[in-house]
């Protein structure tokens, strides 16, 4: 499956890049992009995105197709989608 990725804010600038697209098998889990993604980021990346356990750390917030997921563990992907990582933003 294709699966469309998102970087904004800080996230964008610890991973290098805007977007990006990656392949992952039928049925692939929310984790599993989070643990393809981390195996070929930076250590700064990781650390502003990922516990040890590769979960969102709380001020992150992830989206599906738009819609805000808790839960990376048992959203099931679908071919196509767009996950948007996003970093607390702030200004005046």
């Amino acid at each position: 499956m294709k699966i469309n990725i998102e970087y904004v804010a800080q996230v964008k600038e610890a991973a290098g890049k805007a977007a990006e697209t990656i392949l992952v098998d039928e049925g692939a889990f929310l984790i599993d992009v989070f643990k393809k993604i981390s195996s070929d980021k930076s250590v700064a990346f990781r650390n502003l995105v990922f516990t040890e356990s590769l979960k969102p750390v709380p001020s992150i917030l992830i989206t599906v197709n738009d819609e805000q997921i808790d839960d990376v563990s048992s959203y099931v992907l679908q071919n196509n989608d767009r996950i948007t990582i996003l970093s607390p933003m702030s200004g005046g």
